[in-house]
């Protein structure tokens, strides 16, 4: 069976006090959602509606709005990264995968990763 992993972004449903959304990232394996936080806030007309979606362009018409769009890509591209970890067959166990997490001192990926690891668990 072919297990297609798919990863987008989306707003919280519900605004902060300031009245910002905090963006997710959605990872879909076999039609199982999984959500993360980012550490993203946005107003929602600074959101690319998916219709007239193009690239990375997730934000719109913000002054750091490159920076983040940048930023959501460094996001997938790691989560694709810690992904492919995961289903790859190595000798590393999970725990010697963490570690070497957290000697290159990238903590938020070592929360992804051990989040994930039983909703992506390739066995």
């Amino acid at each position: 069976m072919n297990k297609r992993i798919t990863y987008s972004f989306e707003l919280n449903d519900k605004p902060n006090r300031f009245g910002q959304y905090k963006i997710y990232l959605r990872i879909t394996k076999d039609r199982k959602k999984s959500r993360r936080a980012t550490d993203i806030c946005i107003k929602k007309n600074e959101w690319t509606d998916i219709s007239k979606f193009k690239g990375d362009n997730w934000i719109k018409s913000r002054e750091d709005a490159k920076f983040l769009n940048e930023k959501l890509v460094r996001i997938i591209q790691e989560a694709k990264k810690v992904t492919k970890q995961i289903e790859t067959p190595t000798s590393l166990s999970i725990l010697d995968a963490i570690q070497k997490q957290v000697q290159i001192h990238h903590f938020p990926m070592i929360l992804l990763y051990v989040q994930f690891h039983c909703v992506l668990s390739f066995s």
